[in-house]
């Protein structure tokens, strides 16, 4: 027996009603294939209108500075280095699910492995933008990268939170996306080749 798969003998059956392969594959394709319904519209609607509201506002800080968010001499945890570390934990979390189902070797993780990472991905996506709203002047975010320029003595300071913010974003990202794009690499291709839809036949192949 595998230690990466078990089979359990009092575990009921995953699919019910004797379906074969080509069933089963038809089921997984469908949700693609389809129209979206109205609930899904309904839903895409409300995502559409946070989505603007969080564009108002993140124009209205750079606007008016970070005195929006409550920032001030005497306030230094305002509402961007919340979400920060809130945004992180939420990768975090995706990260230790993956890595708790690896260790216990379950075989039927991947399809939740691949919901984990997504989720590390967009929330590490989401926390990478709060460090540069906070810098207030979100123009000149590029100082905080170290590269060759001619601005002479001036450098980043590599003591400054900001720049380690960077360094920390970016190596979790790298290493995240990669893990995906690994879980990933064998999906497109199921897709494509049971999928009758033209346009994702065309882009996975």
């Amino acid at each position: 027996m595998s230690l990466l798969r078990y089979e359990s003998q009092v575990r009921p059956a995953l699919v019910e009603g004797d379906k074969d392969y080509h069933q089963v594959t038809e089921d997984i394709c469908r949700p693609v294939e389809v129209k979206p319904s109205k609930l899904w519209w309904l839903g895409f609607l409300i995502s559409v209108g946070l989505l603007t509201f969080g564009i108002i506002s993140v124009t209205m800080e750079v606007i008016y500075g970070t005195g929006q968010w409550n920032l001030n001499k005497t306030v230094g945890w305002g509402w961007d280095i919340t979400n920060f570390v809130w945004w992180v934990g939420i990768g975090h979390a995706g990260t230790l699910i993956s890595a708790i189902l690896l260790l216990f070797r379950q075989g039927w993780r991947t399809g939740v492995n691949r919901a984990a990472e997504a989720m590390t991905i967009f929330a590490v996506m989401c926390a990478g933008q709060f460090p540069i709203w906070h810098m207030g002047r979100v123009w000149m975010a590029f100082f905080v990268l170290p590269y060759p320029n001619t601005r002479g003595p001036l450098w980043v300071n590599f003591n400054s939170p900001l720049l380690w913010d960077v360094f920390a974003i970016s190596t979790y990202f790298t290493v995240s996306l990669l893990l995906s794009v690994l879980l990933l690499f064998q999906s497109p291709i199921f897709a494509a080749t049971a999928t009758t839809t033209p346009t994702i036949s065309h882009l996975t192949s």
